[in-house]
């Protein structure tokens, strides 16, 4: 019986996260009705509940940002998180090195930061207790696997607890699959923030031992560039395409009102994204309220959505912005529909004419429903994914848009939607098929039964 391990950062708060490991599994079991999978996640209980698969967790360590959630819940009484940022020790030892000595080794590359690192986790042994466990538990995990698959998203990246986050998590599971002698596949990754060289460290011994590498956009060869190893692999489209959906468009009577989906997000959020970028957020929230409110005016209903649980705060203040200034007489038109799973999202997608969002799983999982969708980009791989679907006209950038160019892109959109659905169904089909060849190609390489599986629609939605 073939046993393969879907490695992820998923907590399952993050409905794009959630469709691809639902297209993953999906396909694989397709192809090999009797395959063995486990999840590696960041929270077991919640990927054995949404996805009917054993899972083990990704980390011993609780990095703020990134596991700290999981392990605090998981431990009575923890020993302080770790840092993912470099501090001062608070105790220093009885005989202190000399102030020479310790700039010399702060100079030396990579010294330096894990130096830091250690003193300020080094105070107590038992903040490393959990992970040395873990490790051994990890080992007979991976040895017990044919082929660890690290499952898609954007997981080449710092921003989320920094190089001890899941840069670290990454090295660490590729070196125990090396010493099991258990091949490694990257299956369409995204490569993110990697600035600092710790994360450099961690990711390229990674990579370098992987029996298989794909990346969902060429930006991120592009970033890899350092790494000649990596500039000859196939770039293969985010694995949520793999996801079979049926392409839907609601049958409006002509001068009928839209139905516009907004999913707003939280990004640069002091509060709720680890780099704070409050004024990118609140100008980005104060003109997406404008726009909402000119869509209003128009007659549309908006139906609120979120594909991520933190961008519950991003709806709330844009319910609150457009209740205030629109006054409690549009409250009939203001959708908050109670989003939890994969399939839930998309079933309030289906009913939309078009969606306006951020977040790439946002964007891209309405455009698996053939959906026109305006882009309000965040990010390098928002871009990346508009090109891919030949959207980038219905793309703004989230710190520097205008309403004005809003209201011009969504009425192209709005007057080109049958084009648009047409032209995106076509790319998605295309997209679908060189996945196809990549789950025949991950099977082979677990040693298991490649073969051409049916391709049945789950009508409107997927497996939460």
């Amino acid at each position: 019986m073939t046993r393969i391990g879907l490695l992820t950062p998923y907590d399952g708060s993050n409905l794009g996260d959630g469709t691809i490991q639902t297209a993953v599994i999906e396909n694989l079991r397709r192809r090999d009705p009797a395959l063995e999978l486990l999840g590696i996640t960041l929270d077991p209980q919640d990927t054995t509940s949404r996805h009917n698969i054993p899972a083990f967790s990704i980390t011993g360590l609780a990095v703020p940002s990134y596991s700290e959630a999981l392990l605090l819940r998981e431990r009575p009484r923890p020993a302080a998180p770790i840092q993912a940022q470099t501090v001062e020790a608070a105790t220093p030892p009885t005989r202190p090195p000399t102030r020479g000595l310790r700039q010399t080794l702060k100079a030396i590359p990579l010294v330096g930061p894990t130096l830091r690192f250690l003193l300020r986790s080094g105070q107590s042994l038992r903040r490393f207790i959990p992970e040395l466990r873990h490790l051994r538990q990890s080992y007979e995990v991976v040895r017990g696997l044919d082929l660890l698959v690290v499952s898609g998203g954007g997981q080449l990246d710092e921003e989320f607890g920094g190089p001890w986050g899941h840069p670290y998590v990454l090295f660490r599971w590729a070196m125990l699959a090396r010493l099991a002698r258990t091949p490694v596949a990257f299956a369409s990754v995204g490569a993110g923030y990697m600035q600092r060289p710790l994360t450099r460290f961690f990711l390229r011994p990674a990579l370098a031992s992987a029996r298989y590498r794909s990346f969902r956009d060429p930006g991120s060869i592009q970033r890899l560039a350092r790494w000649p190893f990596t500039q000859h692999d196939p770039c293969v489209p985010d694995l949520a395409f793999g996801l079979a959906v049926a392409s839907t468009r609601r049958v409006r009577r002509a001068g009928e009102p839209l139905v516009v989906g907004v999913s707003p997000m939280i990004y640069g959020h002091a509060k709720h994204w680890p780099t704070a970028r409050q004024e990118v957020y609140e100008g980005y929230a104060r003109r997406l309220a404008e726009f909402a409110h000119w869509l209003l005016e128009r007659g549309h209903t908006l139906v609120l959505l979120r594909s991520s649980s933190a961008d519950r705060v991003a709806v709330a203040e844009l319910k609150a912005r457009l209740l205030g200034r629109a006054g409690p007489g549009v409250a009939g038109r203001i959708l908050e529909p109670d989003v939890q799973t994969v399939q839930q999202f998309f079933r309030e997608v289906a009913v939309a004419d078009c969606i306006v969002a951020s977040r790439l799983h946002g964007v891209l999982m309405s455009h698996m429903l053939g959906k026109p969708t305006l882009a309000i980009s965040f990010d390098r791989k928002v871009d990346a994914h508009m090109e891919s679907m030949a959207q980038t006209e219905y793309r703004v950038d989230i710190s520097e848009f205008k309403v004005a160019d809003l209201i011009e892109r969504f009425t192209a959109l709005e007057r080109n939607a049958a084009a648009v659905s047409e032209q995106i169904a076509d790319r998605v089909a295309r997209f679908r098929a060189d996945l196809d060849t990549q789950f025949d190609a991950l099977l082979t390489l677990a040693g298991g039964r490649p073969g051409s599986a049916g391709r049945g629609a789950l009508g409107g939605g997927g497996h939460g």
